[in-house]
């Protein structure tokens, strides 16, 4: 599985979900009128950044998934009633269920029976973290895992086939192919007595046009699709499916997590990872709290084994690449104070950087696929940083590959250098920043 991508769907779902929350129930182009982004707000006074009942309740699928290996419904049915009665915001529906006092077994089915609504999209929201969870055990495995979490709480079985698309969709990104190219094979893994319905919901040709309210999940996923395959971007394709308005916070968290394993973590702007938080209710200890746990959680969740930061090495200096812009590694950011820091690395957990940038030091170029769109958010954030009058401390792990790659791309971006000028003038200020990377070497060749 690319790494890149793991950590994109569950950070690219809790960035949609903090992104649509204060416009959930409003008209729609409110984004785009207002222009606000991660701003909080919203009916239940959402922190800027902050996730909502979608991200909680996946965060809660992760805990039980990990603890038990696999799924197991008791675990999960107590799990979300202890949420239910601490959360500020449950699905109408979800609530109704979980409240019911019925068991696990017979909660959601007996409501179907007796509303005939069940198909809201409050089982399809909460499916990043157990498709990542399943993806490694193949198509089939990842679809019964999909029905069996939806049908907890949806007992409308069109609902765990919406499930079921979307787990199928985000295994395919995850393995590094192209989700839009498998819709027809996702489609193939639903069942034969719910394909014909579905299929006009999946198809190429739906738009927003067509209508529909968005808090059903067949058109959730519709205008999940829709905004993937006309947006070529992370960013675009999730303010798209904000600005359609009607439960916003549920719709961008669901394209969130298809555009992350579609597209991978680099996509997703710095300015919404940077300042993701939450609690999960009726959990004892955090499941996750920011970017950098939700990343370790998504490793967790596809069978990796998250180790702690490696030896940090001997403190550098702090050096000065133009006013109030400075390098230097992690060991001394750590400890360094009054910087707007900004990371190209794992932290730890051992500051909180004012940015947080994807970058992998690796040679080869699909462990960053879009490197390109990672290193211009982090020239933009510094610049934006500096115009505030703040000092920009860079810095990644050994304050070298990474740290010179941005160095250099700042200044030939931004001093308007040549490659070669741009690499004189680095290494005047440090040895550190000679090329380590040929990959990064090729694209500050291009650049």
């Amino acid at each position: 599985m690319r790494v890149d991508r793991v950590a994109g769907v569950l950070l690219g779902a809790a960035a949609g979900d903090a992104l649509g929350a204060p416009y959930e129930f409003g008209p729609p182009g409110r984004l785009s009128r207002l222009g606000l982004e991660m701003a909080g707000g919203g009916s239940f006074g959402w922190k800027p950044g902050e996730w909502t009942d979608d991200t909680q309740m996946a965060l809660h699928i992760a805990a039980s998934l990990l603890a038990h290996d696999g799924i197991d419904e008791a675990d999960l049915w107590d799990r979300f009633r202890r949420w239910a009665r601490q959360a500020a915001d449950v699905g109408t529906q979800t609530r109704r269920v979980l409240s019911s006092g019925k068991p696990w077994e017979m909660a959601a089915s007996d409501d179907f029976a007796q509303t005939g609504h069940s198909a809201g999209n409050g089982s399809l929201m909460r499916t990043s973290t157990a498709a990542v969870f399943f993806a490694r055990h193949g198509a089939e495995a990842s679809a019964a895992a999909a029905r069996r979490i939806s049908a907890l709480t949806h007992g409308d079985p069109v609902a765990g086939e919406c499930c079921v698309v979307l787990h199928e969709l985000i295994r395919v990104g995850l393995e590094g192919g192209s989700p839009l190219e498998h819709v027809d094979d996702a489609l193939g893994l639903v069942l034969p007595e719910h394909r014909a319905f579905l299929a006009p919901w999946l198809d190429p040709s739906w738009t927003p046009e067509a209508g529909g309210n968005n808090g059903v999940c067949w058109v959730t996923l519709a205008q999940t699709l829709w905004a993937v395959r006309t947006h070529d971007s992370f960013v675009d394709a999730v303010r798209a499916v904000v600005d359609l308005g009607g439960d916003t916070d549920t719709v961008a968290c669901v394209t969130g997590a298809l555009a992350g394993a579609a597209y991978g973590a680099q996509d997703i702007p710095s300015a919404w990872t940077s300042v993701l938080n939450g609690l999960v209710p009726g959990d004892d200890e955090p499941i996750a709290a920011d970017r950098e746990s939700l990343q370790a959680l998504a490793f967790r969740l596809a069978g990796w084994q998250v180790k702690p930061l490696s030896h940090l090495g001997p403190p550098l200096p702090i050096v000065e690449i133009a006013p109030h812009l400075f390098a230097t590694n992690l060991a001394v950011a750590i400890g360094s104070e009054g910087y707007a820091v900004v990371s190209l690395c794992r932290t730890g957990g051992l500051l909180a950087p004012a940015r947080q940038i994807w970058l992998i030091d690796s040679e080869d170029p699909a462990e960053n696929s879009r490197l390109a769109t990672a290193v211009a958010d982090t020239v933009a954030e510094i610049e934006r940083l500096r115009a505030e009058g703040q000092d920009v401390l860079l810095h990644c792990h050994h304050g070298q590959s990474r740290t010179g790659l941005v160095v250099r791309a700042w200044m030939q971006t931004v001093q308007g250098l040549s490659y070669g000028e741009a690499l004189n003038a680095a290494l005047a200020i440090s040895d550190r920043f000679t090329p380590w990377n040929h990959t990064f070497e090729s694209y500050l060749m291009e650049l």
